[in-house]
């Protein structure tokens, strides 16, 4: 037998109960905005939206350099840092993806 409307609404009711909403959160603006910038596309626009909503002071650019990146990444991400006035900070240790899946042993090269 198929649940009526009347019973369904019931069921719904009740297993809404079981998951009361959140209390409301007092949102506050944080002082600085990073942005983990990829050098895609995607993360270009978000940066590009966040840099017209807050003050380009209160904004850093994140990028990470994975040493396999295209040149032309490189070129897009600082004409982007130019262009919205924000600095762009490089995090990097020198290996490439390979160098480290070795040294936390994810991947075992054989000689």
């Amino acid at each position: 037998m198929y649940p009526t409307a009347s019973t369904c609404g019931d069921e719904t009711d009740q297993e809404l109960t079981l998951f009361p909403a959140p209390p409301p959160v007092q949102y506050q603006a944080p002082e600085q905005h990073v942005v983990q910038f990829s050098g895609g596309v995607g993360s270009a626009l978000v940066a590009l939206t966040i840099a017209q909503r807050v003050d380009p002071r209160r904004i850093t650019l994140l990028i990470a350099n994975t040493q396999v990146e295209d040149p032309d990444l490189w070129r897009f991400a600082n004409d982007l840092a130019r262009h919205i006035d924000v600095p762009l900070v490089i995090v990097e240790d020198g290996r490439d993806p390979w160098q480290l899946f070795t040294d936390v042993g994810f991947l075992v090269l054989q000689p």
